[in-house]
Formats: C-alpha cells, sequence, structure tokens
C-alpha cells in the first residue's frame, strides 16, 4: 500500500471520528455551559455609553463599549473588543442592552443575545460538518485509488 494511501486513510478517519465525536459530544457541552453561567453569573441592563470603529477586511466594524451597574452597586464598563464586532450602526449610544456578568468578577460581561448563542452552535454544527465530509472524501478518495 502506498504512503500516500495510508496517510489519507488516516487523515480521513481521524477526521471523520473528530466530526462525530463533536457532534454528540456538543449538546452536553452546550447545556453544561449554560447551567455554569446560569450558576455563576447575574443579568443587568447596560447602557451604550461609546463605541470603537475600526476598518477591518474590507468593511467598517464597530465595538461597542457598555456601561452597567452590577449587584455590588458599582459601574463597570466592558467592550465587546475581541469578542465581537458588529455592523456600524447596530449599537447607538444610549441603546439599552442586556447584559450578563460573573458574580465573581463583574468585569467580565457580554452582550447576553440569544442570537449570539445560535450562532455559536451553528458555526459548531457546522465545523463538524466540515469534518465528517473532508474525513468522508479522503476515505472515499483512498478507496478509489486502491483499486
Amino acid at each position: 500500500m502506498k504512503k500516500s494511501l495510508v496517510i489519507q486513510l488516516i487523515f480521513g478517519l481521524a477526521l471523520l471520528g473528530l466530526g462525530v465525536y463533536l457532534s454528540v459530544s456538543l449538546p452536553e457541552s452546550f447545556r453544561e455551559q449554560a447551567e455554569w453561567w446560569a450558576k455563576n453569573s447575574l443579568r443587568a441592563s447596560g447602557t451604550v455609553v461609546g463605541t470603537e470603529n475600526e476598518y477591518r477586511n474590507r468593511a467598517y466594524c464597530e465595538y461597542p463599549q457598555i456601561a452597567f451597574t452590577a449587584e455590588d452597586g458599582k459601574e463597570y464598563r466592558f467592550t465587546t473588543r475581541g469578542v465581537m464586532s458588529y455592523s456600524v450602526g447596530t449599537f447607538p449610544v444610549g441603546r439599552k442592552v442586556a447584559i450578563t456578568y460573573l458574580k465573581s468578577n463583574p468585569a467580565q460581561a457580554y452582550i447576553d443575545s440569544p442570537s449570539h448563542d445560535s450562532a455559536t452552535e451553528v458555526v459548531s454544527y457546522g465545523l463538524c460538518g466540515v469534518l465528517v465530509l473532508i474525513g468522508l472524501g479522503l476515505l472515499y478518495r483512498a478507496y478509489r485509488k486502491r483499486g
């Protein structure tokens, strides 16, 4: 058996296995994360107090800066820079947004949006599908070369 054929078989099986494993384990992982956040975080209402704009990848991106008052009575601020960018104008100054923050560290907060959670799940399962398809493609190619 040729070395390239063995490599295709190994990578095909590995990618197929990884894709299947992740697609089976993701629902439990998402459930555990949701439970952890529900137990260790609080929700609050925040207000967009400013934005940072950047021209990136041939598009203008915006990072809202959000202020909120935590349960301890202190005001905290955070930005979505490094986590999530938005189209310019999505979060105008003064807009109220739902946020979630860690009880133990209110400085660690994020915009609480079901669409963000859904997008994460769609991308995760999409990646699983890509891994499975590439794995199957490599296995099929190796099978065809074998003959």
